[in-house]
């Protein structure tokens, strides 16, 4: 950690895979994947707090990283296996105080077999790909869950009938989001 006003080293810590798109800091520890587990260290001196418990192996599919966003007393974890053709992953959410595993939920795909997946947290709500698998390019229709980042209930579903044409797949680009629309 570098201190961003003087540029002096604060603290380094054990040299280990960092899985891009990965880095996240919030309430004092910043918290990363290996490839394998979730890792929170505390920001202020870089001592490690906890590793929870092996979330995946190795790199992801076309060995991409997952994606981690840190929510309010949740970190939450997207990562789609690298192994055979099934491009599809599970949402992890672990305690940002112990590294506990919350709720493991639910199989999603997407943006696409290159991206790492889609992850956001929006009015404390996280939001991840395509719920409906397998996925079928035929279909216009597009649904999205908002999961309570804490207890992975679905507070929130919101439907889009004919979003896209037959045919159509998110493949090149990920997804994007702001406080008021998914993109």
């Amino acid at each position: 950690a570098v201190d961003a006003e003087t540029g002096r080293k604060l603290w380094q810590s054990r040299p280990e895979p960092l899985a891009p798109l990965t880095l996240a800091t919030r309430d004092g520890r910043v918290f990363y994947s290996n490839y394998e587990q979730v890792v929170c260290l505390d920001r202020a001196t870089g001592e490690e707090l906890w590793r929870s418990e092996p979330a995946e192996s190795g790199k992801g599919h076309r060995a991409t990283g997952g994606t981690l966003v840190a929510a309010e007393k949740a970190v939450l974890y997207a990562h789609v296996p690298a192994s055979g053709r099934n491009y599809y992953g599970h949402l992890r959410a672990f305690s940002t105080e112990t590294g506990e595993l919350l709720w493991k939920g639910p199989t999603y795909a997407g943006p696409g077999v290159a991206n790492p997946p889609d992850l956001f947290v929006i009015d404390g709500l996280a939001w991840v790909g395509e719920t409906r698998v397998p996925v079928n390019n035929a279909q216009t229709a597009t649904t999205r869950r908002g999961f309570n980042p804490r207890t992975g209930d679905v507070i929130r579903e919101v439907s889009v009938p004919k979003l896209t044409s037959p045919g159509h797949h998110f493949r090149c680009y990920r997804s994007k989001a702001t406080e008021r629309y998914l993109l």
